[in-house]
């Protein structure tokens, strides 16, 4: 017998819940088996012969994966899988393509995302907003010099603006670092350092249980131990009252 939180008894083995038939009919999965019958002539009867099959013929699943999900590659790949030795494994060899371009191809008013913090009420940011706000910071990152191969680095909270950022920094094929505000300065700094970063994203501070915990010192001392950075970036989370977005060497994130 298993318990729940509330010491009520429950049978091992009791099915507590079960999809509908029109819940299944449109989940993914149904979808794709579907696809599978109409392009590729494959029936598959149960989840266990398709999963079955997934892991035999390795080519045969992962490029009707790339080809269900339309992926688009401003370069295709020649050959799906070039070795099966793990580590050493090769896929999708020649391809090129863009993360940021596949996250932002929706453009419509439907959310995107929706958040809120225990010190801030519910936000929703709509597909159409997110790729504008991404198109924006992309552009203000080229602004700074920011290029293919370049490094920018984050430290945020899970906020907007850290997906927003990541978003532009991708879809301009720079490459992206981040680690949370309580990290210590050393844990940062030693992350960092590794991949000499041009541009730094950070808080002025964040909010948890009820607590205001200011990074200021800690941004001082980080720019401080970044020899590479040309550029910091703020995104202000304190209350005004601290004045605590009057912090030197920074570009305000609006």
């Amino acid at each position: 017998m298993s318990k729940t939180s509330d010491s009520q008894s429950i049978p091992e083995g009791k099915l507590l819940w079960q999809p509908s038939e029109l819940v299944k009919s449109k989940a993914n999965i149904s979808r794709y088996i579907a696809w599978l019958n109409e392009t590729r002539g494959l029936i598959f009867e149960s989840y266990q012969s398709l999963w079955a099959w997934s892991v035999t013929d390795l080519e045969g699943f992962w490029s009707s994966i790339w080809d269900f999900f339309e992926i688009k590659a401003h370069r295709g790949y020649t050959e799906v899988l070039q070795s099966r030795k793990m580590p050493g494994a090769n896929w999708f060899v020649g391809a090129h393509l863009n993360y940021a371009e596949h996250a932002l191809s929706r453009r419509d008013d439907h959310p995107a995302v929706i958040f809120q913090s225990e010190s801030s009420k519910q936000k929703v940011i709509t597909y159409r907003e997110l790729y504008r706000q991404v198109a924006a910071v992309a552009a203000g990152l080229r602004g700074l010099g920011v290029k293919k191969g370049d490094r920018v680095v984050a430290v945020l909270p899970n906020i907007p603006e850290n997906l927003v950022a990541f978003l532009a920094t991708v879809s301009i094929c720079a490459i992206w670092s981040s680690c949370a505000p309580e990290f210590g300065t050393h844990s940062v700094v030693e992350r960092f350092q590794q991949i000499e970063p041009t541009v730094l994203l950070t808080v002025d501070g964040y909010q948890y249980g009820g607590r205001i915990y200011s990074r200021i010192e800690a941004l001082d001392q980080i720019q401080r131990e970044l020899p590479t950075l040309k550029h910091t970036i703020l995104v202000s989370c304190l209350p005004n009252t601290l004045g605590a977005t009057q912090v030197p060497n920074t570009i305000c994130w609006d």
